[in-house]
């Protein structure tokens, strides 16, 4: 299943109470970019559909379809600083955290 770090977890519920957001649902895609040869992560705010797999992780209701499902079982949303004032969203499996990084979100 999807997780998402604590540091995540903050910046997305606090983005969703800004935007107003009654019940913050996050949508996470996957799909494979055949230009890269490699697999392509995304999220963003979204209304639950009939068949998704729901997820809740440190409070954040995560959203997946069944056509994403097998690529983002064991996927950890983390929100890192890349360089001073440079933060985004990572996306990294379980047990495997990018080496010098980390949650060191604001």
């Amino acid at each position: 299943m999807p997780s998402v770090t604590p540091v995540a977890a903050a910046t997305i519920l606090r983005a969703a109470a800004e935007a107003g957001y009654d019940e913050p649902l996050l949508r996470l895609a996957a799909r494979f970019d055949e230009d890269t040869d490699q697999l392509q992560f995304g999220i963003g705010f979204d209304e639950r559909r009939e068949q998704d797999l729901e997820v809740i992780s440190e409070g954040v209701t995560v959203l997946v379809s069944p056509p994403s499902q097998p690529a983002v079982d064991d996927l950890v949303i983390d929100y890192v600083e890349y360089e001073p004032g440079d933060f985004r969203f990572i996306f990294y499996r379980a047990g495997s955290a990018p080496s010098g990084e980390g949650s060191t979100g604001p």
